[in-house]
C-alpha cells in the first residue's frame, strides 16, 4: 500500500530540510507524533535509530538512507508490518517542492485499499503544516 503528497514552499531547499531535520518539531507539523529523539547513531546518517512517541506507541525508526538537504528514507516496524516514509525536497522556481511517500509491506498493506485515501488526507494536511512550519519565520 502507498500513499504520497507533496507540496511547493516559498523557501529554499536547505530551509525545508532544516524543518524535517529538526526531529523536535516534528509534533508541530506531522499529526500523530507527540515525541521524536535519537536514541542511537549520529542524526541524519544511515543506521541511526529515532524513538517515535505517537498516538498508536513507542516505535523505532532506522534511517536507512539520508541525502541532506535532498532526501530521507526511515523504516519503522509496526507491529508485525513495515512502514517505509520517503521524505524529498527539490528545487522549484521561486522555492522548492517537497514530496511524501508512505509505503506499508506486511499484513498492514492488505488493508490498501480501504486505507489508502485516510493515509493520503493524513499525509496532505502533514504537508501543508509543514509548508507553514517551513515559510514562518
Amino acid at each position: 500500500m502507498q500513499a504520497s503528497a507533496s507540496t511547493f514552499i516559498q523557501a529554499s531547499r536547505n530551509r525545508a530540510w532544516s524543518v524535517f531535520a529538526d526531529t523536535s518539531a516534528w509534533p508541530a507539523w506531522y499529526d500523530g507524533i507527540r515525541h521524536a529523539a535519537w536514541i542511537e547513531g549520529k542524526p541524519w546518517t544511515d543506521g541511526s535509530i529515532l524513538r517515535l512517541d505517537s498516538r498508536w506507541g513507542v516505535f523505532g525508526a532506522c534511517v536507512r538512507l539520508a541525502a541532506e538537504p535532498s532526501m530521507a528514507v526511515i523504516e519503522v516496524r509496526i507491529w508485525s508490518s513495515t512502514a517505509v516514509l520517503v521524505f524529498e525536497v527539490e528545487d522549484s522556481v521561486g522555492g522548492c517542492q517537497v514530496k511524501v511517500r508512505e509505503s506499508w509491506h506486511g499484513p498492514a498493506a492488505w488493508l490498501g485499499p480501504i486505507t489508502r485515501p485516510a493515509r493520503t488526507q493524513k499525509l496532505t494536511r502533514a504537508m501543508v503544516a509543514f509548508r507553514h512550519c517551513a515559510e514562518a519565520l
